[in-house]
């Protein structure tokens, strides 16, 4: 009872450490790849016939085989270590025991370095001393060697000392404080040489007995001896350490920015780790610190968490590094290893309108190698999954073995004990499909949501996800479970669009499949949808003229739809007898325009009946008149025949107005083509080219109220800078006894009242626009003098905001401004569709040129055929760039005069001002010698934008004044 026991505290505590490891494995891990077909077969999951069955993307599957530990591994700062990992594994987590740390002769170089500042200092008999310094990074060494780089010029013996360090507290820096070891005399000869002296037994130098770790070598002569001690200056920011200097004359030690040429050997023996800040570390995993062992100098812990890259020869390497010259070497004793491998798990699924089932399936037939104690799989899936069996299935050899009770579904991970075989995992998922809708299609109309269809529409299923996603979606179109069709299409979002043409579908009931896969995601939804042969429909009489025939304007749409019906059958019927139609013309989009003559001067009720292949028979009965007008025939069917084609570019309810509109062209004769357009077309071609409308009070001249197309704006303040230009254009129009100019600014068009003048620019129009525009706007000075003309009497100038109300509502009233906006916005897309046509078409061109002149270079045009081609190239490229350039002096002048209107002129002279009064100080201390390196790249960086303003100035001075 207590080995049992103990083995399930066991497996518990690795489910826990596997548990909380899977976090770093996911977050490695690409969740989804790419995967291949295979079926849904379990014995416990079987599709059924409804069922929709595929295959999702490739989850990840990763092998965990953990308490793998290996032994006596040895290592040092220059190779570090190898550890045992099987091939195509890595250690996702690994703690280390080390043992032996040990950091033996370290040379500490002082004064190594290439700098042209080079010298020495003497050392002379006994009357100089020299002393350098040198730094332990360990708590204790031993002291071996001293050489020291020196010039003798004549012969003698030469002293060394080691000092210890104390604090000096005038600068806080390390200063000698007391000797340590005095050696013998010590004999040197002649040369240039590096002067080496190994202590007769080594000196123990700890590290707690003196200032900041530091020690000092101190060197004298004796006798005969002159010589100098090589060393660096610290002046090129190199500082090695602390230099000083005395004589025994003046016993004071005086410390020099020097650094003298020394080397220094010591040995710490064992160490602590983080007396030498040792460390392992693999690029794709980071770098670890050894942990000290409280008490055991030389011994040291590291647990290095991955996961690390795959192995590729049966071991991984791990580098070692440590804050100390020498060749640090250690031993690990034990490395305890989780290790792990990650490959592809399968994913299939069935799904039902109702639920979505899908199996994992991690085949490790050959997965887990012979060692190790645990072996466990983790396995990938979306958090919104759940597992359905509540266990794991190994279906190795047909037969379906229960796994161990260590599944887990949290956070999107199953997790369980497992040995070499194929397991399947067996899991629910969201249908992420929550809705779908039928839509009817029919150009320039809105889609209609729709329960029905007539034969031979165009249709659109739209479904909506729970979430954006990416993937592909299928609809299937089944009739007694057939599939009579058939589309996809890749989507990205949290909607989906899929067209049906069902052209050559019989009426029926069918089955509308709606199909989206996204990796791990699917979405299933079916609905019932009905195909007719026919529709219902409406009819409505737009207009009825009775002359010397009776004419009518007719409008037939679908009732459930509302789209127009074209190549419907039009009949007339007269107390149960059909009329003769002389004329019936179909104009395609839903209007007919019917003609026929009744039987007689009256009144009669005619009912009017439409049919088709594909609407249902409809009618309406309309009352008419009879009695034939003066006018001749022509002139009434012209103006129907106008009014029925207008259909074809607007909406109904726009087409009904301009009908009513023109009703009143039928009554005058002569004149019915100008006056129809001028009713119909002038005001929109108008509209379109007005940009911006002055309005200025006659007395004073000052501006009251301006309205600026171009940007929306309605406040005089933005025209201050046009005021002038309008002024001088309006003076000329009154002496000229005109009130049209053409301008490069626009066409001024102008209109005055008792108490105002209105100036509109727009751009170039013909006569009618010009003759509606000026009566729209006397009408509207008219509208405002009536609502506030008392006002403006006494007006003498200043506050104009008790007025904007009252141009606002007389703007409102005469110009349809939602039109305005639209046709405004119309044209300048219009514009600059224009202009990227034309530059693609002139690069086409020009590129063109160059593959003629190729050709010809290359033999394969003649002379006559090269300059034949290059004259019809040129003459196009010639074209183009004219219309180019017309284009792009429309969209500059409409920028010019929105830079004039917005103010932005009376910016671009204070800034012009400002920036030249800063350059002329600047210049001033340039020339005196006193400018700084930030004063000259600011002086610079102002002229270059004075340079821009002056080129803006100059383009809307010149737009202005043509």
């Amino acid at each position: 009872m207590k080995q049992e026991n103990k083995e399930l505290i066991r497996k518990t505590k690795i489910i826990i450490t596997i548990i909380t490891l899977t976090i770093l494995i996911i977050s490695a891990t690409p969740l989804i790849q790419n995967t291949t077909i295979t079926p849904l077969t379990t014995q416990t999951t079987q599709p059924t016939q409804k069922d929709v069955t595929g295959q999702g993307a490739n989850t990840q599957a990763t092998l965990i085989i953990t308490g793998n530990t290996t032994t006596g591994i040895t290592g040092d700062t220059q190779s570090g270590f190898n550890t045992p990992c099987p091939q195509g594994w890595g250690i996702l987590n690994t703690t280390l025991t080390i043992t032996n740390i040990t950091a033996p002769n370290a040379i500490i170089k002082q004064g190594e370095r290439l700098s042209p500042n080079i010298g020495a200092r003497l050392i002379l008999g006994n009357l100089f001393q020299a002393a350098m310094s040198f730094k332990l990074s360990t708590q204790t060494a031993r002291l071996i060697n001293v050489s020291l780089h020196i010039e003798v010029q004549r012969s003698g013996n030469l002293t060394i000392l080691v000092y210890n360090a104390t604090k000096n507290e005038s600068n806080n820096m390390p200063m000698l404080d007391y000797s340590l070891f005095t050696s013998a005399g010590l004999p040197v000869s002649k040369g240039r040489q590096w002067f080496n002296y190994t202590l007769p037994s080594p000196l123990t130098l700890d590290s707690s007995n003196t200032f900041e770790g530091t020690f000092f070598i101190v060197v004298y002569g004796a006798g005969s001896l002159s010589a100098y001690w090589t060393f660096i200056s610290d002046e090129e920011g190199f500082n090695d350490g602390y230099a000083y200097t005395t004589t025994f004359l003046d016993p004071v030690w005086t410390y020099e920015d020097i650094d003298f040429k020394m080397r220094v050997v010591v040995d710490p023996g064992p160490v602590y780790p983080s007396e030498i800040g040792l460390s392992f570390n693999r690029t794709d995993v980071g770098s670890f610190v050894v942990e000290d062992v409280p008490g055991q100098r030389g011994n040291g812990t590291c647990t290095i968490v991955g996961p690390t890259s795959p192995s590729q020869n049966g071991w991984l390497s791990f580098n070692a590094s440590a804050n100390w010259e020498g060749t640090v070497s250690f031993n690990v004793s034990e490395a305890n290893s989780t290790l792990y491998r990650k490959m592809d798990a399968t994913t299939v699924y069935a799904a039902t309108p109702d639920e979505i089932r899908w199996n994992v399936t991690v085949d490790v037939t050959d997965g887990f190698p012979e060692v190790g104690m645990g072996k466990f799989i983790n396995v990938s899936i979306p958090v919104d999954w759940w597992n359905v069996t509540g266990e794991a299935l190994n279906v190795s050899g047909g037969n379906v073995i229960s796994a161990s009770p260590y599944l887990r579904s949290d956070s999107g991970v199953l997790l369980f004990e497992a040995t070499n075989g194929t397991w399947i995992v067996q899991c629910r998922g969201p249908n992420v499909l929550s809705s779908f809708s039928v839509y009817s299609l029919y150009k320039d109309f809105n889609p209609v949501n729709v329960s029905g269809a007539v034969v031979g529409d165009d249709l659109s299923v739209r479904g909506v996800l729970d979430a954006a996603l990416s993937g592909t979606a299928n609809l299937t179109v089944l009739k007694d479970g057939v599939q009579v069709f058939m589309n996809s299409t890749g989507f990205s979002g949290s909607s989906v669009e899929v067209g049906w043409s069902n052209v050559g579908v019989e009426p029926g009931s069918y089955t509308l499949r709606l199909l989206v896969e996204c990796g791990l995601e699917v979405g299933l939804l079916e609905r019932s949808f009905t195909v007719s042969a026919r529709a219902p429909c409406s009819i409505r009489v737009d207009r009825i003229e009775s002359t010397d025939k009776v004419r009518m304007l007719l409008y037939v749409s679908r009732s459930d739809t509302g789209f127009p019906v074209a190549g419907a059958s039009i009949a007339i019927y007269h107390d149960g007898s059909q009329i003769q139609l002389e004329q019936v013309e179909d104009y395609e989009n839903g209007s007919y325009f019917v003609v026929f003559t009744p039987p007689g001067e009256g009144a009669y009720a005619f009912r009017v009946e439409v049919s088709g292949e594909r609407i249902d028979t409809a009618s309406t009965t309309v009352e008419v008149g009879y009695a034939p007008p003066p006018l001749s025939p022509a002139m009434v069917s012209s103006v129907l025949v106008l009014v029925a084609q207008s259909v074809q570019s607007a909406q109904r309810s726009h087409l009904m107005a301009a009908t009513g509109v023109l009703a009143a062209v039928v009554a005058t004769a002569g004149t019915i083509g100008a006056r129809t357009y001028r009713k119909l077309r002038a005001p929109v071609k108008a509209l379109a080219a007005m940009e911006n409308l002055l309005v200025t009070h006659k007395d004073t001249g000052l501006p009251l109220w301006s309205f600026n197309i171009l940007s929306l704006d309605v406040d005089v303040t933005l025209v201050s800078g046009l005021v002038s230009a309008v002024r001088s254009f309006s003076e000329e129009m009154r002496v000229g006894g005109f009130n049209v100019l053409e301008t490069r600014l626009g066409t001024f068009v102008r209109a005055e009242s008792e108490l105002l003048e209105v100036v509109c620019i727009m751009k170039r129009v013909g006569r009618f626009e010009v003759e509606w525009l000026r009566g729209r706007l006397s009408e509207l000075l008219r509208l405002v003098e009536a609502e506030a003309g008392e006002a403006l009497r006494k007006w003498e100038g200043g506050e104009v905001a008790e007025f904007r109300e009252v141009f606002r509502r007389a703007f409102s009233s005469v110009f349809d401004y939602p039109k305005l906006l639209r046709l405004h916005e119309a044209r300048m897309r219009k514009l600059a569709a224009e202009k990227s046509r034309l530059i693609e078409a002139l690069a086409g061109v020009e590129k063109e040129a160059a593959e003629t002149g190729k050709l010809f270079e290359q033999g394969a045009l003649s002379a006559e055929e090269y300059e034949r081609r290059t004259s019809e190239l040129s003459r196009e490229k010639e074209i183009l760039e004219q219309k180019l350039v017309g284009v792009d002096e429309t969209l500059s002048r409409l920028r010019v005069r929105e830079l004039i209107i917005t103010g932005k002129v009376d910016e671009i002279r204070e800034r012009f001002n400002t920036i030249r009064g800063e350059i002329e100080e600047l210049r001033k201390k340039e020339e005196k010698g006193e400018l700084t390196d930030k004063e000259r790249k600011k002086l610079r960086a102002l002229e270059k934008e004075l340079r821009k303003l002056v080129d803006e100035l100059s383009k809307i001075e010149e737009a202005g004044g043509s």
